[in-house]
């Protein structure tokens, strides 16, 4: 393909299907690369990609590369072009063009096998005559010369996706995995066919197709294991349909998804996805949300309940949804750009795993040259062979798939289950922590607040006195904002404030009103707060600075709050509960869930001066809040979790974000760490390991060049297999029973 044929990402509205505006002319885009296989093609992408923009993020296992770059002087098209003059094949993520041609990729992999292997078998019985000396030397030229014919098929079309890769990384004047397996064919082959022509001196036909054919499959097998940790990801992206029925004027029309707005309407057929964020309009329905939530049971929504882009239509009938977000807009975007962050980002370990794996692939370069100067005079068989099997051998593929594909699939198992890692690299620092930090309202509880009592302390009645407090909220999600809107009346507030900590202002008829923290607000010790309901949260309303009315709020729990800390609590972890509401109302709280350490009308600033405080006696501390005051706190924490019903920018500033209405999540969270942690360390013992024993064999000259290969593939397979398994355990059950490391 050219940049003719991506010309139509340039424009609107596909160029806002593909990418997200940024800032100013900026915009930023997520495009899946296909043939990248290493920690050296990700550095030619990047390589590719720098003449057009700076920040620019790539992740191999997943095979993704994310960038932003400015409009005014690039265009998208440029960047898919250069990308595939470097010899790689780009696509937006969610495309169905490049699940067709990875489709494709694996049918033309399977068949080079087939061709390897059905040839390689003819090579190997011709050559077992080599081995055991039996044959006539009279039919010797004639079977090498067979060899040579069944060989050629097996190291150019079996071959070609190593020849290839090597071709384009000199032509860059870089490095990577390909090149010494290439190297290593082309040797055995043109020295085998060498000799077959002059008619003396040994032939490697068997090695090089057996090179070819575990190569292939060992190579086929990493892929298969890198889709499967991605696929959640790939279904999230492909999840939101591209056509919408939108009813018009006319009836239901067809069209594209990038062309409705907020408040258009749409209609939803029984088994079909949703295509943008909105809500239920007057037929309750039925709708699968695992792709978001890891939920698999269906949920019901009735009118006016919210319904998510990408949960599918489970009821009988058709629903209509008013439109309230699209596009990147929705909240299966933003999960979307979560994940596709987090699968981004390279943790400082695998970074410094990729530098290794280029400083010991240029090692071992030297190296051959080194056994050929000291194996060549003795006998220039053995050196081909020695040289063979160093250069397949030692191949740093394992090091290089060590770290990311723990991540990936440890990151996709999460997202199965409700938890979207937002910064891959909390699955590495969550094994520090050793102290949870709760806000309360909205994550220990669920959010809602139950207006309970209402307390007159003027002139006025408790129904004006709900209504003045409603309508000071009006503009407010706030859970307290929830609660009291059945009682707007018709007032309207103006010049509304505010304020962290303390409440909001406003103005209503000329008045000055304020709701918020008693103490805030007022002399708390003059005002009459019942101490016969020491659950409720108490929110006072004020006149022109006098107190008008007390209202007593109740919260819900979460029906896991109490198990979740205590799991936590038998783990090995200190809970610490970081709340705004009142000393009464925490400390009831508190001890609903068994936390000892509960501290009462913390503004942000002290919630982080609190977090400040515990890290200064050597605590590493994990966050978890859903306010726009928690903001701070989470941005400061060693880790940190937003649930997805909190604010955005608590979301923002998180590590992890919590799908479901649950905090069982969390658990799940740390103890996955735990295991991805141990899982790094053993993939990266064992390609350490692997290369220390085989270097010595390899050079000795005691590893047969065959076994080099086998070896290779073998120790491939190893390292994402062994990450694979995160994928399969529960590691919720293994959580108090596997508790989280103390810093050392």
């Amino acid at each position: 393909m050219s940049a003719a044929d991506w010309a139509a990402f340039d424009a609107a509205p596909l160029l806002d299907v593909v990418s997200t505006p940024s800032s100013g002319a900026r915009r930023e885009a997520v495009l899946g690369i296909d043939g990248m296989h290493c920690g050296a093609c990700v550095r030619h992408v990047e390589r590719a990609l720098a003449p057009f923009t700076e920040d620019v993020q790539v992740q191999l296992t997943a095979g993704l590369a994310t960038f932003s770059w400015d409009t005014r002087r690039h265009r998208l098209s440029d960047l898919m072009d250069a990308l595939s003059a470097a010899g790689f094949r780009p696509s937006p993520l969610g495309d169905a063009s490049l699940e067709a041609a990875a489709r494709k990729e694996r049918r033309t992999a399977l068949k080079r096998i087939g061709v390897a292997a059905i040839l390689g078998m003819q090579v190997m019985m011709l050559a077992s005559g080599h081995y055991f000396g039996t044959i006539d030397p009279a039919q010797a030229s004639i079977l090498r010369w067979a060899e040579l014919l069944l060989a050629t098929p097996v190291a150019l079309y079996g071959g070609w996706p190593f020849l290839r890769g090597a071709t384009r990384a000199l032509r860059l004047h870089t490095m990577t995995m390909d090149v010494p397996v290439a190297v290593a064919i082309s040797l055995a082959f043109l020295v085998s066919a060498w000799h077959t022509l002059i008619g003396q001196g040994d032939v490697y036909f068997d090695s090089v197709v057996m090179f070819v054919f575990l190569l292939l499959g060992a190579r086929t097998l990493q892929d298969m294991g890198k889709a499967r940790a991605a696929s959640h990801l790939r279904r999230l992206s492909s999840a939101q349909p591209s056509v919408a029925q939108r009813c018009e004027a006319e009836g239901v029309r067809s069209v594209p998804v990038a062309t409705l707005a907020v408040g258009d309407r749409v209609v939803v057929a029984p088994g079909e996805g949703v295509p943008v964020d909105g809500s239920l309009e007057a037929v309750a329905g039925a709708f699968d949300e695992s792709l978001l939530t890891g939920e698999s049971a269906a949920v019901q929504r009735g009118p006016g309940d919210s319904v998510m882009a990408g949960s599918i239509n489970v009821g009988h009938s058709p629903v209509t949804i008013a439109v309230e977000r699209v596009g990147q807009g929705s909240a299966l975007s933003q999960v979307t750009r979560l994940m596709q962050r987090a699968e981004n980002e390279r943790p400082r370990v695998q970074m410094i795993a990729d530098r290794v794996a280029g400083w010991f692939l240029s090692f071992m370069l030297g190296l051959v040259a080194v056994a050929l100067m000291v194996w060549w005079p003795q006998d220039p068989s053995t050196a081909i062979a020695v040289v063979l099997a160093l250069l397949v051998a030692t191949c740093p593929c394992a090091l290089s798939l060590a770290v990311p594909a723990v991540l990936a699939s440890a990151s996709s198992r999460l997202a199965r289950q409700g938890t979207v890692l937002a910064r891959a690299d909390v699955l590495l620092r969550l094994r520090t922590v050793d102290t949870v930090c709760f806000d309360k309202t909205g994550t220990l509880t669920t959010g809602s607040l139950t207006l309970e009592r209402t307390l007159p302390l003027g002139q006025r009645s408790a129904a004006q006195c709900r209504q003045l407090a409603a309508a000071l909220e009006s503009g407010s999600s706030h859970p307290i904002a929830r609660a009291l809107a059945s009682e707007q009346a018709g007032l309207a507030a103006h010049d509304i404030t505010f304020e962290a900590g303390v409440g909001v202002r406003g103005v209503i008829d000329g008045g000055r009103y304020a709701l918020g923290a008693p103490e805030a607000l007022a002399d708390a010790a003059r005002l009459a707060i019942p101490d016969d309901a020491p659950g409720l949260t108490w929110v006072l309303l004020t006149e022109e600075g006098a107190p008008l009315a007390l209202f007593g709020f109740s919260p819900q729990l979460r029906p896991d709050a109490a198990a979740t800390v205590r799991q936590l609590q038998a783990s090995g972890l200190t809970v610490v509960m970081l709340s705004g509401d009142a000393e009464s109302a925490v400390r009831h709280m508190a001890g609903r869930l068994g936390i000892q350490h509960a501290y009462a009308r913390q503004s942000p600033g002290d919630k982080l001066a609190r977090l400040q405080a515990l890290r200064a006696e050597g605590h590493a501390v994990l966050a978890v809040g859903d306010g726009v005051n928690d903001a701070p706190l989470l941005t400061a924490a060693d880790a940190s979790v937003a649930l997805a019903s909190g604010s955005a920018l608590s979301q923002a500033h998180a590590d992890a974000l919590l799908t479901r209405s649950c905090l069982a999540g969390l658990v799940e969270l740390i103890a996955t760490a735990q295991r991805a942690r141990r899982t790094v360390v053993q993939n990266l013992s064992w390609a350490a390991t692997y290369n220390t024993v085989m270097v010595p064999l390899a050079f000795s000259g005691v590893l047969v060049p065959w076994i080099a290969a086998l070896g290779m593939g073998f120790s491939s397979l190893v390292v994402v297999g062994n990450a694979l398994r995160l994928s399969k355990r529960n590691d919720a059950k293994d959580a108090v029973a596997d508790p989280v490391s103390q810093p050392a």
